[in-house]
């Protein structure tokens, strides 16, 4: 297998646990802050917004190489789904969906150029 669909797997399985464990942590989160779970129901969407807000920069964040987008990406999500995990606030929850999104973008964008 060509290290660049590799990565580009890796990528896009790590995205989609990312996106799909948002929805899960909502009554959880909610819980924990003691709102009713739909009062979060917005959160997920603050990820989309943050890969949209950094989709722009994906091409030039793959010029030379897409390892260290990837790097910074992953750190990024991870980061992201961490600050989540542990929010003592909606505000955190939010920076932490946040981060999520804008660190998902070079993965997402590295799939065009898989070959």
């Amino acid at each position: 297998m060509d290290s660049n669909v590799r990565q580009a797997g890796i990528a896009q399985a790590a995205l989609g646990y990312a996106i799909t464990a948002l929805g899960a942590c909502l009554v959880l989160l909610a819980g924990d802050f003691g709102v009713p779970p739909e009062a979060l129901a917005w959160l997920p969407a603050t990820f989309g917004f943050g890969l949209l807000a950094m989709a722009p920069a994906g091409p030039l964040l793959l010029r030379s190489s897409p390892r260290p987008a990837l790097i910074g990406g992953s750190l990024a999500v991870a980061g992201g789904s961490t600050l989540l995990a542990l929010a003592p606030a909606p505000g955190v929850a939010v920076a932490g969906a946040s981060a999520s999104g804008p660190g998902a973008c070079p993965g997402t964008a590295m799939s065009g150029r898989v070959q």
